[in-house]
C-alpha cells in the first residue's frame, strides 16, 4: 500500500491510504464495538480499490448514521472503561470526539474520496483509493486530465507545477504523475528534484 519515488537523495513515500485515518478507524472499532456479541470480531478487508474496517454491532444509542455522515455525531462511548484506557495509553486516543473528522481530513489531504460509513448489520468504514475498476476506458481522474492539458501547453511540468495547479499535496501529485508514467501517458525526464514530465 506504499509506493515511492526518489526526489533528490531522498525517497518520498506515496501511500495509497492515509495511515492515521486507518489507525483511527481501527482504534474506534476497538473502543466502540458491541462486546455483548460473542463469537464476533473486528475485521479488516483489503480489496484492489478499497479497505473496509468492520466492527460488530450498530452505532451506540443516540447516534445516527446521518449524524456520522454529516460530521455532527456527538461522542457517546459504548465502552467507557476501554475508552478511558485508550486515553491513558499515549498514542491511541488523543482526539476524543474528533475521529470521524480526522479520517475525512486525512483522506482529503491524500487526494482520495471521503471515507464511507454504513451499518447494514454492523458498523463499517470504507476507504477508497480512487480507482474506478468499472471504468477502465477512463484511466485518469480530472486532475490528471488537467495535467495532460498543462503538459500540452507548457511542453513539460514538475510535480510542484501539478500540485500548485490542482491544490493537492506534492506527495499526491507525485503518486498521480507516477501512475500516468506507468500507463505510458507521460514520460519522466531527470533523476533529481527537478524531474519533469512530458508527453511521449
Amino acid at each position: 500500500m506504499v509506493g515511492g519515488e526518489i526526489i533528490g537523495f531522498k525517497r518520498v513515500d506515496l501511500p495509497e491510504y492515509p495511515f492515521e485515518a486507518l489507525r483511527e478507524a481501527v482504534v474506534n472499532a476497538v473502543a466502540h464495538r458491541d462486546y455483548a456479541l460473542e463469537g464476533q470480531a473486528i475485521r479488516i478487508f483489503f480489496y484492489t480499490d478499497r479497505v473496509e474496517i468492520r466492527s460488530p454491532g450498530l452505532l451506540p444509542f443516540g447516534v445516527t448514521l446521518e449524524d456520522v455522515v454529516h460530521l455532527r455525531a456527538q461522542s457517546r462511548p459504548r465502552n467507557p472503561t476501554i475508552v478511558q484506557y485508550l486515553r491513558d495509553v499515549p498514542g491511541y486516543m488523543e482526539r476524543i470526539g474528533m475521529g470521524i473528522r480526522m479520517m475525512v481530513h486525512e483522506a482529503r489531504q491524500l487526494g482520495i474520496p471521503d471515507p464511507e460509513f454504513s451499518e447494514p448489520q454492523e458498523f463499517a468504514v470504507t476507504f477508497r483509493n480512487g480507482r474506478d475498476l468499472a471504468v477502465e476506458q477512463t484511466p485518469f481522474n480530472a486532475r490528471q486530465l488537467l495535467a495532460l492539458d498543462l503538459i500540452r501547453q507548457k511542453g513539460s511540468i514538475t510535480s510542484r507545477d501539478y500540485s500548485e495547479a490542482t491544490g493537492i499535496s506534492e506527495s499526491t501529485a507525485l503518486r498521480e504523475l507516477r501512475a500516468m508514467v506507468e500507463r505510458g501517458a507521460v514520460v519522466a525526464q531527470g533523476k533529481t528534484r527537478g524531474v519533469r514530465y512530458r508527453l511521449p
